[in-house]
């Protein structure tokens, strides 16, 4: 299983709302081929309203983000932009680092171009 990566929190929500639309989209192209995935944006992120967290809860995140890390055979980051300056992005990468296992990249035009 693949645990796909991407930067959300951001101060516009016209961003945020791309953000996850995007991991919609990636998420969705693996499915497609047949890969098992796990976002967290897409398993949390439409229920942030009805457990009184936000997207910028980071320490909630990190726990639940580094636990399903654990159980992934390989980190993939959707490299949107910001990804390089995301905190919870680069604790992921380091972490996955740290239990010696795969860590690798994918753009949204990757994937787009795949599609075709």
């Amino acid at each position: 299983m693949i645990y796909l990566a991407s930067p959300l929190t951001h101060d516009d929500p016209a961003v945020f709302a791309y953000r996850v639309e995007a991991v919609r989209r990636a998420t969705a192209w693996y499915m497609a081929r047949g890969i098992q995935v796990f976002s967290p944006i897409n398993n949390c992120a439409d229920l942030l309203p009805y457990c009184g967290l936000s997207e910028k809860s980071h320490d909630w995140w990190m726990q639940y983000n580094l636990s399903w890390l654990g159980c992934a055979s390989e980190l993939v980051v959707l490299t949107l932009p910001g990804w390089e300056e995301s905190i919870g992005c680069q604790q992921e990468i380091r972490y996955m680092e740290r239990l010696g296992k795969p860590v690798s990249y994918i753009s949204m035009e990757a994937i787009e171009e795949g599609q075709s």
